[in-house]
């Protein structure tokens, strides 16, 4: 089970999911599964929110609005989708006596044999003559372990958790360029290579040469006052450029300090003497806003937004999260959006076995690319369209 989360406006949550069930089409139309109100008319409904907005003028984003997509091997009728949708509200720390919530069925996704639904809640609810707000606090890390309790007790496919994907996979994109030329992406190519290099290493000395070996240069996103590290970026010869975040969990920098000895008052000066290498040798490319940099409160150095936005590809587990307004951004990317825009995929249901029965005999194994070319020679196809792309 996939959860999709977004805090925001209970009343265009509402109106998205409502508007779905007014379609002619059947097979586009949405279909009320269960709800806690009156009745299920939208007048009534807006006013019994707003009552609640009064009690709690100050929760912009009153609404908790989360999409659940199952397995096309999970066979469930409308009685067992309630049952998982409470299960999961609940776990979630809201009340059906205390919230108010809807829940939809939605027959528009790009497979038709995919059970998909949408849960709102209202974050405000009323309890013992007062009124109570639902933290949002940790939503992430809480809906995850929610949704493997929620599989193993309804029998339900399981998704591996964003821990346990420690490697994000190839996208389409990525798989049809395999097939067509033979040839990985600079991504996988970059995993394969740092994955190559922490094998080899012990410390984190050791990490930065074998990386730096294979061509790939590290910049730590290290406090000039602490000398803190709370994130890494990868650079490759060819310029390629990605966070650790971008290929998985296993390359962020929180999982390399588990994997090697590190310790930061005797791999402070290495780790500074390798981002000074990397931002001497890809100057040019930095410059132009690809890497740029900007110090912080805190002393350390952190990318442009626009950077943030082009590289911050979340290396997904089960679900995601949107908020605005008054709440904090997140860390990850954030995809899944809601409205008119919507589009839920799966789980990047491409994998690293499916990646290897499309490249077939062209590329049985990545790692056999690993120093044995340049990444220029090995993506050259790709670094032309590119190029071509620039002008």
């Amino acid at each position: 089970m996939i959860a999709i989360q977004k805090v925001h406006s209970f009343k265009t949550a509402f109106d998205y999911n409502h508007k779905k069930t007014e379609l002619l089409d059947p097979k586009e139309q949405a279909e009320v599964l269960a709800h806690n109100f009156l009745k299920y008319d939208r007048s009534d409904i807006m006013a019994d929110v707003e009552l609640l907005r009064q009690l709690k003028p100050n929760v912009k984003n009153d609404g908790y609005h989360v999409a659940l997509s199952f397995a096309k091997e999970d066979v469930l009728d409308n009685k067992r989708i309630v049952s998982i949708a409470k299960d999961y509200m609940q776990g979630m720390g809201f009340d059906p006596d205390a919230n108010y919530f809807a829940l939809w069925r939605h027959n528009d996704g790009e497979d038709h044999e995919h059970v998909h639904v949408h849960l709102l809640l209202t974050r405000i609810g009323f309890n013992e003559g007062k009124a109570i707000v639902v933290s949002d606090s940790n939503n992430y890390k809480h809906s995850e372990a929610l949704c493997r309790r929620i599989e193993q007790k309804y029998g339900l496919a399981v998704v591996r958790s964003s821990d346990e994907a420690q490697d994000r996979a190839p996208n389409k994109d990525e798989l049809e360029m395999v097939q067509r030329t033979g040839k990985p992406s600079d991504r996988m190519l970059m995993q394969e290579k740092v994955k190559l290099a922490l094998n080899q290493s012990d410390s984190v000395a050791s990490f930065i040469r074998k990386c730096q070996e294979l061509g790939v240069y590290l910049l730590f996103n290290q406090s000039t006052t602490t000398d803190r590290i709370s994130g890494i970026t990868y650079v490759m010869d060819n310029g390629f450029m990605a966070k650790g975040q971008k290929l998985g969990n296993m390359y962020k920098w929180n999982n390399i300090s588990n994997r090697i000895q590190y310790e930061q008052s005797t791999d402070s000066k290495a780790i500074y003497e390798a981002n000074s290498r990397t931002r001497v040798r890809f100057a040019d490319l930095l410059s132009k806003g690809d890497e740029r940099h900007q110090k912080r409160d805190d002393g350390s150095w952190e990318r442009t937004k626009d950077h943030h936005a082009e590289s911050t590809d979340y290396s997904r587990g089960d679900q995601r999260i949107e908020r605005n307004g008054d709440e904090p951004e997140p860390s990850g990317n954030t995809s899944g959006t809601f409205g008119n825009e919507e589009r839920i995929s799966e789980d990047e249901k491409a994998n690293r076995d499916q990646f290897l029965d499309v490249a077939g005999a062209a590329i049985s194994n990545i790692s056999g690319f690993v120093g044995g070319a340049s990444a220029y020679d090995i993506d050259d196809d790709e670094l032309k369209r590119k190029r071509r792309r620039k002008r």
